[in-house]
């Protein structure tokens, strides 16, 4: 009698190395957890992962980085042995970082899988990214697979090399704002706090930081408020270097109503995307520096998830994969003053109804572990 013989597949041992445990990672990483035998490595060594519990039931390690030209906060060399350990398949993150650069090369060497997963869609200009950037393009040629947050960091693979059957898009989510309720007599507060009352509220919430593009919203808003009085500019965030040079700005423009309101505290920060009647981010190409733009923009998932519509610029990657114009905001061209103004204009006169529903459409977290699930099918089958 013959006998049947059944295959077992085993759980391939994975390490995925990235820069900190981000509360709008932690939904991906417990699916991660919970489907594969997975190790985490956090580059930054900032001990984030504590502050969920959530972080109590996976395997992790924070890494201790030391100062290195090149590299801004993950050069880690102590993430060379624990590479060299029986792992089947390694998801590293970020183009430019000492995580890919290193995993690549020992991953050659032992003939582990290499999985590279990133946002970025616009390379710098600069002395050192040039130098770099062959290196950078024989990563995304050799990778095994690749997992692109939007469709514009797929585009940019395939302009470095990547075979588009290897690339799976894992929508890149942020956590639902919508799901904790709103702090009503908080958001009042504020409204009082700032004068608000009765005002239309265009709101920038972020890093105060120059790819940001907070200076070309300033001057958009000398327009609107010539055309609309009831027209209100709040901004809030922490100063990242431009803080000073965009409130000179405004004062020189001579602007009337607005106010840096300072950082957002983080358990608040619904409160404060609820004050927008729209959500601005005037991102900027910034080619002469590291940071060249917006490498997605999860503001836009935040505030769309509020059902607030949005107006983002051609700097931004998510506003191509969740912005429709007129139906959940409008993109516009970068550093473009006038279509800025008019755009912003736009979303005041008639709000745009379908943010929520943009949102639903890409914010999935399901979808964004699917991709995962298939790059590290597709490299197993290898």
């Amino acid at each position: 009698m013959a006998r049947t013989h059944r295959t077992v597949t085993r759980k391939p041992s994975i390490a995925l190395l990235h820069s900190e445990t981000r509360s709008y990672r932690v939904p991906l990483f417990e699916r991660l957890n919970k489907f594969y035998n997975i190790t985490f490595y956090f580059m930054y060594g900032g001990g984030w992962s504590k502050q969920h519990p959530e972080s109590k039931k996976w395997k992790y390690h924070d890494m201790r980085p030391l100062p290195m030209v090149g590299y801004a906060g993950d050069f880690s060399p102590g993430i060379v042995t624990q590479l060299f350990k029986p792992y089947d398949v390694i998801i590293t993150s970020g183009l430019a970082s000492f995580a890919t650069h290193i995993s690549f090369i020992i991953a050659k060497l032992t003939g582990k899988k290499l999985i590279l997963w990133d946002e970025t869609w616009e390379w710098p200009r600069t002395l050192a990214a040039r130098i770099a950037k062959p290196y950078a393009k024989f990563i995304v040629k050799h990778a095994d697979a690749c997992l692109a947050a939007g469709t514009k960091a797929r585009d940019f693979y395939i302009s470095f090399g990547a075979d588009p059957q290897k690339i799976f898009i894992a929508n890149n989510s942020a956590v639902d704002m919508a799901k904790r309720s709103i702090d009503e007599k908080y958001v009042q507060q504020l409204r009082k706090k700032y004068g608000l009352e009765g005002k239309q509220v265009i709101t920038y919430i972020g890093r105060i930081i120059k790819f940001k593009g907070l200076d070309f919203l300033l001057k958009a808003f000398v327009e609107i408020e010539k055309k609309n009085p009831n027209a209100f500019l709040f901004i809030a965030g922490p100063d990242a270097g431009w803080e000073e040079h965009c409130k000179e700005l405004a004062r020189k423009l001579g602007l009337k109503n607005y106010i840096f309101a300072g950082n957002a505290p983080h358990e608040h920060v619904q409160e404060y995307y609820s004050l927008s009647d729209v959500f601005v981010l005037p991102s900027r190409f910034l080619y002469e520096d590291n940071i060249v733009n917006d490498s997605w923009g999860l503001m836009v998932n935040e505030a769309l998830s509020l059902g607030i519509p949005v107006v983002g610029t051609t700097a931004v990657a998510a506003a191509y994969d969740m912005i429709e114009n007129g139906v959940s905001g409008y993109q516009v061209p970068q550093q473009n003053i006038p279509a800025l103004a008019v755009a912003i204009e736009k979303s005041l006169a008639n709000k745009p109804t379908g943010a929520r529903k943009a949102f639903e459409h890409w914010n999935n977290y399901n979808t964004m572990f699917t991709a995962f699930k298939k790059a590290i099918t597709l490299v197993m089958r290898k």
